[in-house]
């Protein structure tokens, strides 16, 4: 399994995603031989000062609880945290059955959303 950001610009993530241009999306892609079987997008978020925030995660059904979404979302928070070079928190909200996994990596709830899903943070100094 290969773990690798894709920036819209094919460019790199220190180079695009830390610049002028932070507030693109960037992708981190999981593959197996040539096919995409997870992804998670990064963001800094819109009107807030060093907060940084995950979305789309997502593992293919074929390669479920095999260690793929936790370890993507690991790279995630190490992509982050080598290229802010500052504290920073990142934010996410899951599905009410999802939120076991990022508290697995240190994500704390910190409310409900409208869905039954929670709002979770974690911080990297």
């Amino acid at each position: 399994m290969e773990i690798r950001c894709n920036s819209r610009k094919g460019g790199s993530i220190s180079r695009d995603m830390f610049s002028d241009n932070y507030r693109k999306p960037h992708f981190l892609v999981a593959k197996h031989k040539d096919q995409i079987i997870g992804s998670v997008c990064i963001t800094e978020e819109l009107f807030t000062i060093d907060v940084f925030g995950l979305s789309w995660v997502g593992v293919h059904p074929s390669y479920t609880n095999k260690g793929i979404g936790t370890s993507m979302i690991r790279k995630a928070l190490a992509t982050i945290k080598s290229n802010a070079n500052r504290p920073v928190t990142v934010i996410l909200a899951t599905y009410p059955e999802k939120t076991r996994l990022y508290e697995k990596v240190g994500f704390k709830r910190c409310g409900k959303d409208h869905d039954g899903g929670s709002f979770m943070t974690y911080h990297i100094l």
